[in-house]
């Protein structure tokens, strides 16, 4: 009886196994002006981070991202980047990071962290508030995410605004997505798990 029920406790545990990766699913460094990913995770795709500004004016400090024309009175003006899982996997976000700042005091006052899954809300912000100072980086941005079962296209926007000048703008620097990739679990896995439980109750009820 305890050879069956470790049999059918190892066909539970085997139903369970789905691959899952929890780690830094995709990261930016922009080391010599790179904007492609310096890390994806194993099943991620990453893409190129681009902004809609202009790049007059800078960047005036290494390895970073520069973008200015950011002196309109609204977000208009961002850097964005996207990552999605690859076909039969799903992704799990808890927090996406980045340093922020500005070079000039004439720089962007006002900055905004927005991701596509509530369509670039300004109302749902994962991260906003002022940009004081001109020594980069004035912080690091690294809000908590609770974003589930994706498996679609997710995008992330670093909006700039109300530049003092047209050729003033704002920084990123190492930026990170961390989360978890995991398989999306067929229907046989999910027959599997639940004949396995089934067994198990069979063969403690046949015990009483």
């Amino acid at each position: 009886m305890k050879l069956k029920s470790a049999l059918i406790l190892t066909v539970v545990l085997a139903a369970c196994q789905i691959s899952s990766q929890a780690a830094t699913l995709v990261a930016y460094t922009f080391t010599g002006g790179s904007v492609t990913p310096s890390t994806e995770a194993t099943f991620v795709n990453g893409s190129d981070v681009t902004f809609t500004g202009t790049a007059t004016g800078g960047p005036t400090v290494a390895d970073t991202l520069f973008m200015s024309g950011v002196n309109q009175g609204t977000a208009t003006h961002y850097f964005t980047f996207n990552l999605q899982a690859d076909s039969g996997y799903q992704l799990t976000l808890n927090q996406v990071s980045l340093d922020y700042g500005r070079t000039h005091n004439n720089g962007p006052t006002q900055y905004s962290l927005r991701v596509s899954t509530d369509g670039f809300s300004s109302h749902t912000e994962l991260s906003a508030g002022s940009v004081t100072g001109d020594t980069f980086p004035l912080g690091t941005l690294n809000p908590s995410l609770t974003l589930t079962g994706i498996t679609g296209v997710v995008e992330f926007r670093m909006y700039y605004w109300n530049a003092g000048a047209a050729n003033r703008g704002g920084l990123i620097d190492n930026v990170l997505v961390d989360g978890t990739v995991s398989a999306i679990p067929e229907p046989s896995t999910y027959a599997l798990l639940g004949l396995g439980l089934g067994a198990l109750w069979w063969l403690r009820r046949k015990r009483v």
